[in-house]
Formats: C-alpha cells, sequence, structure tokens
C-alpha cells in the first residue's frame, strides 16, 4: 500500500516518516487486518541485517539528510533505552508495542540490535536527496556499461549561463576558421547590435557600462534549464531552426507588418480626424472637452490617448442604442449645441482604429526584442555545451533528462533492474517539492515496490509548495500520485481529525485556520490549469483547518496594517515601520523570550538589509542606557562567508596578486596603475583591520597612509606565487597573515573559504585571476550554517525559513502582492493579431510575463500564468504565518492604487471575520470567533503609525516563564556543539613570513626557516608529480583520438601548464604509436580504464588499463612513469591483477569468463614493455 500523507504545517510530517522507518526495520509485515492496516512482527537479527540499506528515505536538502540520519538514529537510541528516558516519553514505544503485538522490553531489545547494525553498516545507511539518488543510478550505468562515470556534477545553471555568454560575446571578436563560423559570428553581431539599439531607443539614457545587456542575456539564457523549456520548447525550437535557420527574415516580416499596419491605420486615423474637424467646424463647446485629443493627437500618441480615454470610448462602443449628440456634448454647453448627425460614430470609429492599431503595436512590442534573443540561442546553446564538453561536466539537472530519456515509457526499465531489487520501501519527504520529471524517473520504483508487496509513504503538503522557479510542480500530491495508484493510495490528512498541529499554541493555529479559509473564499476564481485538469485554490487548500494539540496554551497574533506614500503624511511609512522593530523586540524580551527566540521573515534580501541597519540605529540611539540589551542578530548576511574579515584579507591579497602579475615586466598604463593601487590599498586596509579588531575604520585609514609596510611583507608572496597551487597559496596567505585571534573568531568562514577553493579546483582553471571571477560572480554570496545555541535574533527569507519554527515570529514587511509582483519570462506559442499574416513564426517565445498583457492576444497564457503566482504567493504567506509557535506579528501595507496587496485582502478578511467567523458544526473549536478579535482603528496619521490593528490572544510573562521550565526538562541528555578554538594551517605549505613570529607554536604551526630548502624538496619532487600528471591523463584516453581532449581538460583544470600540455602531448602520442603499444589504443578493441575490481577480501584492485579482445583474450596493462627501481614489487601487481582475471566465471560458475589472461608493464618514460607471466 501506499501512504500519501498531506501534512499540514507543524502536523509532524518528520516524526511520521521516523516512524514508518522505524516500523519498517524494526518489524516485518505479516498481512492485514479487517480494516485494511497493516499487521506486524518484529524482525529477527538475520532479517535486520538484511532490510538494512533497503529501505531508502528520500528529502529535499543536504542539511535535510543529515538531519533525518541523525533522526533516526537518535529515534534508536532512546528505543533502546541508551539515552536513559523514562518510557513514557520515548516516542513511538507504546505505539510500536501495540502495533507489533509485543512487550516494552522487547522492542528495547530489537532497538539495540538495529542500532548496533545500523552503526556498523553506517555506508549502507540509505537516506539522500533525491538528484544524490539518481546520480548514484546514472554512475552505476555508466561503471556496467563501461562508459566515462567520472564527470563532475555544476549544481550552479547560472554559472553555465555565464560560460555560454561569455564565450559567445569572446567569439564575437576573435576571428572566424570556417565559412560556419563566419557565418554564425555575423548573426550574432547583428543581433547584440539591434539589442543595442533596441535599448537605446527604448529606455533613453542607457549606460552601456552598467552590464545591463549582459544582465539581460544571462537572464534569458537561464531559461534553458528549466523543465518546460527542456521538455516542449527545446525540441520544437530546434527542429524549428533545422527548416528556418535564418531569423532575419522573420524579424524583418515582422517589422514590415508592424510598419504596413502604422501606415494603414496612421491614414484611417487622418481621414478620421479630418472628418471630425471639419463637422465640428471650430465649435468651442467640443474644442475644449476631454474628448478633443481624439482629433488633435499626432499619430504616434495613439496609445496615450486611448489609454487616457480608455474606458469612456469603450463605454461608448459597448452601448446597444448610441447616445444622441447632444449627449456627448458637456452638460454647460448642451443648450447652446445644436446637432451634428454622425459625430458619435466618428468618434466610435476613430476609437476602434487606435485599439486595432495597439493591438499590432502592442505585439510588435512584446515579440522584437524576444526575436533578438531566439537568434542567439544557438550560439549560447553551442558555447554551453562545448564548456561542458571540455570539462566534463553534467548539470545536475541534466541527470534527470538523461535518466527520463533512459527510461522513456517502460514500465520495468533495465536501468533499474539491480536496484529496484535491492530496495524494498521508498519514503519521500517534502513530496510538494518534487519536480515532473523527477517523479516520472521515481515512479517505475514505487510500482515496483509495491507490485512486489512492499509498503512506502509519500509525504508532503501542497499549500507549502514554494520552489516552482525550481521546477517544483504541487499537483503531483494533489492529483497525479492518487490517480495513478487508485485504488492502492490510502491518503490521509484531509481532515482535521487526521491533521493536528503540534507546533502552534491555540491561538496561532484559530487565527491560521480562519485566515486562510476566508482567503481562498476571496480568491475562490483561482485554479492552477495544467495538461488539460484544473484544480481550485479551494481543493488545494482544502485541509487548511487543523486540530489544536496545545489547546491549553494562549497565543498572540497582532496584524498592523499602515498606508505608504511618496509624499503627504503617509511618506515614509515602510521605513517607520523598520524602525520600530527594536522596540519590539525589547518588548519581548522584557516578557521573557531570549534574543534567539524570535525571528524575523522578509521577502527579499534587500528587506532584510533594511531590517539589519534599522536594528543597528537603534543599538546606536540606546547605547550606553541603563539596563538596555543590545540586540545581536544572525542572518543570512552575517553569516555570508565574503563578509568575514579573514576571508576579505584572503581576496584581497589575491586581488593584489592578480594587479602585479597582470604588469608583470611591462609598464602599467594609468588604468592598470590605478587598479594596483586600489589593490594594494585594499590589501593593506584589510591587513591592518585583521590584525586590529579594535581600531575605528578612520584609524585603520591613517595606518595605511602613513605606512606602507605591508607592501614588503606581500612581497614573497609575488615572488612564490607561481610555484604554488591555488590551494597551497590560500594556505600560505592564512599562516603568514591572518591573525591569530581573526583565525579562531572566523574559523568556520576561513574553513567553507578554503572548501570553495577546492571545490573550484576540482572543475575548473585554478589560476588567480578564474577564480576571482568565479568568485565575485558565483560564489562570494555562499553562507556558513547558523551556530546552535547562539542569543541572537534571526532574520531569513521566507524560503529559507521552510520547514522551521520559532516562538516568536515578526513578518516586518508583508508587502507582496497576490498577483503578478515582479516581471518574468514565460514561453508562449505567438498568436498574431487579427488581420496580420507572418510566416515561419517560430514555435514559442519568450515573454515578459506582466499585467500588460491582460488585453493582449496572450491574455488566456496570462491569466494561467497569474493564477500560478497567486497560488505560489499564498503558499509563500502560508509558510511565514505558520512558522510561529507562540506569538505571531504581521506588518502590511495596503495598497494605494490596487488592492493586490497582501494588507488589502487581511483587511477584507478580518471585515468579514470581525462579524461572521468561518467555522462550522465541526471546526468550532478550531477557528476565531468575532469576538476573539480585537480591532484598533485610526484614520488620523497624526495619532498612529498604523491604520487598522487586529489583536488576537495573549501571553504574558508567567506563561513564557512556565514555557522556559519544561523546556529546561526536556533538554536532559543534549550534546553541547563543540568550539573550535584554534585553526590549523599545514605548516608544509607555509613558505611565507611577514617577520612576524607571534606565537606559532601556539598556532600549531611551524615557520619555515629556510624556504629555499622546501622548495628544493618541492623541486626533488616533480617527477612524481608529473607522473600523477600523466596518469590522470591516461585515466581518459580509450583511444589515441581521445589523447588531444583529455590534455585539454587537464589545461582547462589549471592542472598542467600550457608548456607541460604540449610536452606531454607529444611525449604520449609518440609512446601510444609503438606497435607493441598501439594495439591497446584500438577503437575496434573494448578498453576499461582505471575501473575497481571487487575482491572478496575487500582488497579491491584498480589496474590501469584491462583490453578485451573479440576473442576474449584479455591482456591486462600498468603503466608507470618513474623509473624501474621498484620493477618486483611492480611485477608482483600485475600477477595480482592476472590471477584476479583469471579467476572469474562465466554465468555458469564454472568456465572461465576470458579465453585467457595476459598482463605488461609499461614503463612509459623508458620507453619499455615487459611481459609479465602468472607463477
Amino acid at each position: 500500500m501506499l501512504q500519501l500523507q498531506r501534512a499540514s504545517a507543524g502536523s509532524g510530517k518528520t516524526y511520521t516518516l521516523t516512524k514508518i522507518y522505524l516500523r519498517d526495520y524494526l518489524a516485518k509485515k505479516i498481512g492485514t487486518d479487517s480494516n485494511g492496516n497493516g499487521v506486524y512482527r518484529l524482525r529477527t537479527e538475520t532479517e535486520m541485517k538484511a532490510i538494512h540499506g533497503r529501505i531508502l528515505a528520500i528529502t529535499f536538502t543536504n542539511k535535510a539528510t543529515n538531519e533525518m540520519k541523525q533522526r533516526l538514529v537518535r529515534a534508536l537510541a532512546d528505543l533502546a533505552g541508551i539515552t536513559g528516558l523514562a518510557d513514557k516519553d520515548i516516542n513511538y514505544l507504546s505505539d510500536f508495542v501495540t502495533e507489533f503485538a509485543t512487550t516494552v522490553d522487547k522492542v528495547k531489545e530489537a532497538a539495540k540490535t538495529a542500532l548496533n547494525i545500523l552503526l556498523h553498516g553506517y555506508s549502507d545507511f540509505q537516506v539522500s536527496t533525491i538528484d544524490s539518488f539518481f546520480q548514484t543510478v546514472l554512475r552505476t550505468l555508466a561503471v556496467e556499461t563501461d562508459r566515462n562515470d567520472t564527470y563532475q556534477i555544476e549544481l550552479d545553471d547560472k554559472y553555465l549561463s555565464q560560460m555560454g555568454v561569455d564565450s559567445m560575446l569572446s567569439q564575437i571578436k576573435s576571428p572566424a576558421d570556417d565559412k560556419t563560423s563566419k557565418e554564425e559570428r555575423f548573426n550574432a553581431k547583428l543581433w547584440i547590435k539591434n539589442l543595442v539599439t533596441d535599448m537605446l531607443t527604448k529606455e533613453g539614457m542607457w549606460n552601456p557600462f552598467s552590464g545591463s545587456l549582459y544582465k539581460e542575456l544571462i537572464k534569458f539564457s537561464n531559461l534553458f534549464h528549466s523543465e518546460e523549456y527542456k521538455d516542449k520548447v527545446e525540441p520544437a525550437l530546434m527542429k524549428y531552426f533545422e527548416t528556418v535557420p535564418d531569423l532575419r527574415k522573420v524579424y524583418q516580416d515582422l517589422k514590415e507588418a508592424q510598419r504596413k499596419d502604422y501606415k494603414d491605420h496612421k491614414k484611417r486615423f487622418e481621414d478620421l480626424q479630418t472628418k471630425l474637424r471639419t463637422l465640428i467646424n471650430g465649435r468651442q463647446e467640443f474644442i475644449n472637452s476631454r474628448y478633443s485629443k481624439l482629433w488633435t493627437a499626432e499619430v504616434p500618441m495613439m496609445g496615450s490617448v486611448i489609454f487616457e480615454l480608455g474606458g469612456t470610448i469603450v463605454k461608448l462602443t459597448s452601448m446597444e442604442t448610441p447616445l444622441g449628440d447632444e449627449e456627448v456634448i458637456p452638460t454647460a454647453k448642451r443648450k447652446k449645441a445644436p446637432a451634428f448627425p454622425g459625430i458619435v460614430n466618428l468618434m466610435i470609429n476613430l476609437a476602434n482604429e487606435m485599439l486595432d492599431w495597439e493591438e499590432v503595436d502592442n505585439f510588435w512590442k512584446n515579440n522584437n526584442r524576444k526575436i533578438y534573443y531566439l537568434g542567439l540561442i544557438k550560439a549560447i546553446k553551442d558555447n554551453i555545451n562545448k564548456f561542458r564538453e571540455e570539462n566534463n561536466i553534467i548539470p545536475l539537472n541534466e541527470t534527470n533528462r538523461i535518466l527520463k530519456d533512459i527510461i522513456n515509457d517502460d514500465d520495468t526499465p533495465f536501468i533499474y533492474e539491480r536496484i529496484g531489487s535491492y530496495l524494498n520501501h521508498f519514503l519521500i519527504d517534502e513530496f510538494q517539492d518534487t519536480s515532473s520529471l523527477q517523479w516520472h524517473n521515481l515512479e517505475p520504483l514505487v510500482k515496483n515496490s509495491l507490485g512486489e508487496g512492499h509498503d512506502n509513504l509519500i509525504i508532503g503538503d501542497v499549500k507549502q509548495s514554494i520552489y516552482r522557479f525550481r521546477n517544483a510542480e504541487p499537483m503531483l500530491i494533489q492529483e497525479t500520485v492518487p490517480q495513478s495508484f487508485h485504488p492502492n493510495c490510502d491518503i490521509r490528512g484531509n481532515t482535521p481529525e487526521e491533521n493536528t498541529n503540534w507546533r502552534s499554541n491555540s491561538d496561532v493555529v484559530k487565527f491560521n485556520n480562519s485566515m486562510f479559509t476566508r482567503l481562498v473564499s476571496t480568491l475562490s476564481d483561482v485554479s492552477v490549469v495544467d495538461d488539460n485538469r484544473s484544480v481550485g485554490l479551494g481543493d488545494i487548500y482544502g485541509n487548511v483547518i487543523q486540530r489544536v494539540k496545545n489547546a491549553d496554551k494562549p497565543g498572540y497574533v497582532e496584524v498592523s496594517l499602515y498606508k505608504t506614500a511618496t509624499k503627504g503624511p503617509f511618506k515614509g511609512r515602510g521605513q517607520k515601520v523598520y524602525d520600530s522593530m527594536g522596540d519590539l523586540v525589547q518588548s519581548l524580551m522584557a516578557k521573557g523570550y531570549e534574543q534567539k527566540d524570535i525571528a524575523f521573515l522578509v521577502d527579499t534580501n534587500s528587506q532584510g538589509e533594511k531590517l539589519i541597519a534599522s536594528i543597528f540605529n537603534y543599538n546606536q540611539q540606546h547605547e550606553g542606557t541603563q539596563g538596555y540589551t543590545p540586540i545581536s542578530v544572525i542572518s543570512e548576511e552575517s553569516l555570508n562567508i565574503s563578509e568575514s574579515k579573514a576571508v576579505k584579507l584572503i581576496v584581497s591579497v589575491l586581488e593584489k596578486i592578480v594587479a602585479n602579475d597582470e604588469t608583470d615586466g611591462a609598464k602599467p598604463d594609468d588604468k592598470k596603475r590605478r587598479y594596483i593601487q586600489q589593490s594594494d590599498f585594499m590589501c593593506n586596509y584589510n591587513y591592518i583591520r585583521s590584525a586590529n579588531p579594535k581600531m575605528t575604520p578612520s584609524e585603520i585609514l591613517a595606518e595605511c597612509f602613513k605606512s606602507g609596510k605591508s607592501n614588503d611583507v606581500f612581497a614573497t608572496v609575488l615572488k612564490q606565487m607561481k610555484t604554488l597551487a591555488l590551494p597551497a597559496l590560500v594556505e600560505n596567505i592564512i599562516s603568514s597573515f591572518v591573525d591569530k585571534d581573526v583565525k579562531k573568531a572566523d574559523a568556520a568562514f576561513i574553513s567553507a573559504f578554503q572548501d570553495k577553493v577546492l571545490d573550484y579546483c576540482q572543475n575548473n582553471p585554478s589560476d588567480v585571476a578564474s577564480f576571482l571571477r568565479w568568485w565575485n560572480e558565483s560564489a562570494s554570496g555562499a553562507s556558513i550554517s547558523s551556530p546552535e545555541g547562539f542569543d541572537a535574533v534571526q532574520v531569513m527569507t521566507i524560503h529559507k525559513s521552510k520547514g522551521l519554527e520559532f516562538k516568536c515570529v515578526i513578518i516586518p514587511q508583508a508587502n507582496w502582492k497576490l498577483g503578478i509582483n515582479k516581471s518574468t519570462n514565460i514561453w508562449v506559442e505567438p498568436k498574431l493579431p487579427e488581420g496580420v499574416e507572418i510566416e515561419n513564426l517560430p514555435p514559442f517565445l519568450p515573454i515578459d510575463l506582466s499585467n500588460a498583457l491582460a488585453d493582449t492576444v496572450y491574455e488566456e497564457d496570462y491569466k494561467r500564468e497569474r493564477d500560478k503566482v497567486i497560488v505560489d504567493q499564498l503558499n509563500k504567506t502560508y509558510v511565514a504565518f505558520t512558522r510561529a509557535v507562540d506569538e505571531l506579528y504581521i506588518f502590511a501595507e495596503r495598497g494605494s492604487t490596487t488592492e493586490e496587496f497582501l494588507g488589502d485582502y487581511l483587511m477584507k478578511c478580518f471585515d468579514y471575520l470581525t462579524v461572521c467567523g468561518v467555522g462550522t458544526e465541526d471546526t468550532f473549536d478550531y477557528t476565531l470567533d468575532p469576538a476573539e478579535i480585537s480591532h484598533e482603528k485610526s484614520e488620523n496619521p497624526k495619532d498612529s503609525l498604523f491604520t487598522d490593528v487586529y489583536r488576537i490572544g495573549g501571553v504574558t510573562e508567567a506563561d513564557v516563564a512556565k514555557w522556559k521550565e519544561e523546556a529546561k526538562e526536556k533538554k536532559a541528555n543534549t550534546v553541547e556543539p563543540t568550539t573550535i578554538e584554534s585553526y590549523y594551517v599545514n605548516a608544509s605549505t607555509n613558505i611565507i613570513s611577514n617577520g612576524d613570529d607571534h606565537d606559532a607554536e601556539e598556532d600549531g604551526e611551524i615557520e619555515t626557516e629556510n624556504a629555499t630548502a622546501l622548495l628544493d624538496e618541492y623541486e626533488s619532487e616533480k617527477h612524481r608529480l608529473e607522473g600523477k600528471k600523466l596518469h590522470a591523463i591516461m585515466e581518459q584516453v580509450v583511444t589515441i583520438d581521445d589523447l588531444p581532449k583529455a590534455i585539454r581538460s587537464m589545461r582547462v583544470k589549471g592542472r598542467i601548464s600550457r608548456k607541460e600540455a604540449e610536452d606531454f602531448e607529444k611525449r604520449l602520442r609518440e609512446r601510444i604509436g609503438r606497435e607493441e603499444v598501439a594495439r591497446w589504443f584500438d577503437p575496434a578493441q573494448s578498453v576499461i580504464a582505471e575501473r575497481t575490481i571487487l575482491c572478496s577480501d575487500k582488497a579491491n584492485r584498480r589496474p590501469d588499463r584491462i583490453v578485451i579482445t573479440p576473442d576474449g583474450d584479455v591482456e591486462v596493462i600498468d603503466y608507470k612513469f618513474g623509473e624501474r627501481h621498484n620493477e618486483a614489487q611492480h611485477v608482483r601487481q600485475v600477477r595480482r591483477y592476472i590471477d584476479l582475471l583469471q579467476s572469474i566465471k562465466s554465468a555458469d560458475g564454472k568456465t572461465p569468463k576470458f579465453r585467457s589472461v595476459k598482463g605488461y608493464l609499461w614503463y612509459v618514460n623508458s620507453d619499455t614493455v615487459l611481459e609479465i607471466k602468472s607463477k
């Protein structure tokens, strides 16, 4: 049976998943009862060993994976009685005793055995993200089909887009090699030129140095990575480009249609204006009326005229009976105005002409720039693919695509034959964030498991689906799975009885139950339409009402609404709300809450920055006040690696190295001189700042200007730079320039930065300049995890808060719209206005999604996408409102010109809830009674910051004190986190010194007395390092044709120099060309390079190369790039390979798999081949 758990916020989703995992691990299902529920018995130790590793729990993030593993281990330890908890406090114990029809002691004994098996076989502990699981499947497939499985995974799609755009722009400037390349470069130049011209025309004072064109190209390139594009758009566009390779004609036809339509409308427009002026004949009452623009406006102003008078004209055109002439004339002039037959009809005709023109003109405006972008698709895509191929990269989302192509529509895909028979149970968490493509690949495994009689779990909440921009498909849990697995799908969580909120206190739960019930009712016309199916908002939020578990614990909700404007009494209200947050935090602290109990949830990072600045100013204003406790803040920004003093210093030194290296041996021009001076200054500034943390900025500046001594310090780094790889260089900078105290304080940031350096060097050119470019463009926003137990207010985005809970939640700016908030791009099938014909339009175009599409040919596309956006925004609201345990504070702006703001909807809902309520006979206990809501209203902006304040419930100091005592009792047996007391730097790389031997021993660092000696030692290992590089090249060479690509890959990654690349290719080509060696690189042979052979004694073997002939003969080759000093050992090694291959049997288990096995030692440098005989 497949259990589908629709788990609303706080309903114990992780608790349920943990319970099901432990149930399947500890007990075996032996049948079902009369109600269809499973009947279980405890497993034997042998059965536990067999099931361990056969249960796969799938989570959404790596962090969630680690937390789930810890939770499962802790739960088993609790059940085993190891942690010392009383039986009544052990989760799942009483449930398992009942379900397994056994005793407490037997459950504890089974848990102890299971824990022992799990810990001893921890590598078989199957908890992973869905992407990690698919990676495992794909790499397994590569191994079994003798494909290269050494590819690298790229997580950042934006980085690939940047590489593609950068390469395209570079190609435009470089000479073309062939006719095709010349034509492609010409087309790319043309489209770029058109884009620039269009920007200059439409955006007025366009700054070519602002990077807006580059940003637009990156934004467009990011559209290539969505599942919708790869599923539907890309195949259609590729087929289109095969038949219409040149978009220039399509563009010219579109432009000509717009011009022709403009000329036709212009003539008719002017004719109608002439007739109107003739009829009016100078009558003042018409000339001064609001309609006068109809016969006086210039043709290019038609759009603005129709916009201004649109409502009136539409009203005229929609009347069944035309108005009389006198009804058009202003009332004051009516008596004097004679009848003018035909004026109204002419005005209506003129308005219709304008409307027709608007439709054609809008089509041109919406699509002309998109044609430019389509013209660049092939160039950008080709360069992205080239970058991937050269660096052996597969984007993370491409894994799903590859698997889908292999699986196709097969119910039993061969790719899962092994893993499908090994895994019994699938437990999928956060299913609402799963994409359609991921589910397509996972569904066959779930079906196979169910077919074999195993139980599975899918758990999630469609109301918390807020990652549609990452391809999440919320309709999977709402519609797809229930329909696909009916009747073998047990759906739970649809009723309040199955949906208890264990997180929040009573008033918070009742507020959310009532508010979202009413919000959904207000937005009743919204539905999600996809694949010819429509799901209403009422269905999505059908289980929003939850039971209140903590009915005896009061909560508090306060919703404050305000108006803001650029001038007048409401000016600057948004900033004033930020400024009031300090007082709110202080009041919560006075009530007994600690700072770590309080979280601010913001919609965007910029909101977070404004809030933090306001809190910082608040601290400054109250500094020195008696009894004042400063407010500490932890935010994504404060945890940003690039904000660390130590990291800033490291990056500054690297930038100084690049600046000096770029002008090495040449006289710098003024621009480069300024660049060097700037890098020198920033390097000195950060060095002094790091060494003197108590100095003020002004003192640091003074020290910089009066002393240039640190320039001498950095000189050593510059001298040694070329002898060090990037990771070693960073180690030296840390060792020599980062102060001991700063190392200790910033240990987590330094470690994270070094991890980033190592990650970068795995797949990218490892020169300093390339790293800095990557760091500034893609990685500088990376952050470390929030430290546990640190007493500080947290500031985070709503998306980051998903899955978390806080005692007090404050949303300082709940100012998003329940509608289209900002312009995004969507792919649509182009629709031509009536009367316009253009051949060979592309099958899809990317258009900007905005409210301007409402009355265009794309109105249907607009409405469909708008409803999805509304659901996204409502889900985001639900996530934000349901994070609070005790108290929730919401501050929202009311729209001045529109009622789409969340604040407007909240006010509408409160207007209803304060009178009627939403409870039914079954849900009265879980929803708000109108009497429970207090409303304070103030229309005078001088009296109050807010126009309306709504309050529900109340929490006292006594409540907080009581809850803290209860929490202390539950905190027993927790392990305190370990603090890093010092930061160790590898002494072997410390070849530079700044002349300051401060506490070197105490730091655990050894100052090298003679850098030259270490460099000599490094030189002595040159041959060994060279051998490693040559070995890495040979890993990638199957035939001689692979050699240039393998060397280029090593060169791009920065692992070999240009000179080494030339030398290695010449040397290896000569050696491989020998008659005795060439057969090992013959395309007719089957080659297995650098593949591990699993052995029963666990001493696995990894020969360099195995060549299998079509006749079944095998030659195993081990190549050495050093001297023949250890030849006897090398011979023994090859003999072990021979013996191992000879022991492999055919399918019958008796006949040897290979007809003959020979072994060879190949000393490449000495050009010697030795045949090794088996003993």
